[in-house]
């Protein structure tokens, strides 16, 4: 389908089938790759781009348009459209929201210490346990938040204190896995963290 439009760019197509990566081989501009077959979505996606990296198609800090059938069984054969960052993912979470954002880690045990800490220059990504409502005037100038449990503050008011920024709950060990200073890129509706910073994520 895509082949069709002969776009400029690459097109990779990662299949599980040896007789498809053959036939594809007849399309314009289409690159096949072979991987191994995967259980759900989030493997079909994670095994295509380690493929297409182990390939050298693909290296880290480039974005990726991932085109597939979703879920995995899908009768639909095309029906989402995403765009990846490719990096090391160092963790996910289970809430979030926004969209990439990059900086250094300022992890803090409580309001006081992020008070003492944070410089609130659009360079910080902020890491504590949970977020009580004295955090909230000190939102202001974050690039986004790590929480190893949850929030007691709304999305909506969070936003409000700071619009552009990403925030990530219930990240299993963030508060050990983590150190101060480190630079990670977000992706809150993802829900993912990943190593140092992705392609054209802002930084400000």
């Amino acid at each position: 389908m895509i082949s069709k439009y002969r776009p400029s760019q690459p097109i990779l197509a990662v299949t599980p089938s040896d007789m498809v990566q053959r036939r594809l081989l007849l399309y314009w501009g289409v690159q096949p790759l072979q991987c191994d077959l995967a259980d759900n979505s989030d493997d079909m996606v994670n095994n295509a781009i380690a493929v297409a990296q182990q390939k050298g198609y693909l290296k880290t800090s480039d974005k990726v348009v991932v085109v597939a059938g979703v879920p995995l069984h899908s009768p639909v054969m095309l029906n989402t459209v995403k765009v990846h960052f490719v990096g090391t993912v160092l963790a996910k979470g289970e809430r979030g929201f926004g969209g990439y954002r990059s900086g250094k880690i300022v992890r803090v045990e409580d309001a006081l210490d992020a008070e003492l800490k944070l410089k609130h220059d659009h360079t910080e990504i902020l890491l504590t346990r949970f977020l009580t409502p004295d955090f909230l005037p000190l939102l202001k100038g974050l690039q986004g938040i790590i929480l190893e449990e949850n929030t007691y503050l709304s999305w909506e008011q969070i936003q409000g204190m700071e619009p552009g920024i990403a925030s990530i709950g219930s990240v299993v060990g963030a508060m050990v896995l983590f150190e101060d200073g480190f630079t990670v890129t977000l992706h809150g509706e993802e829900k993912v963290i990943y190593e140092g910073i992705l392609g054209e994520a802002p930084t400000a």
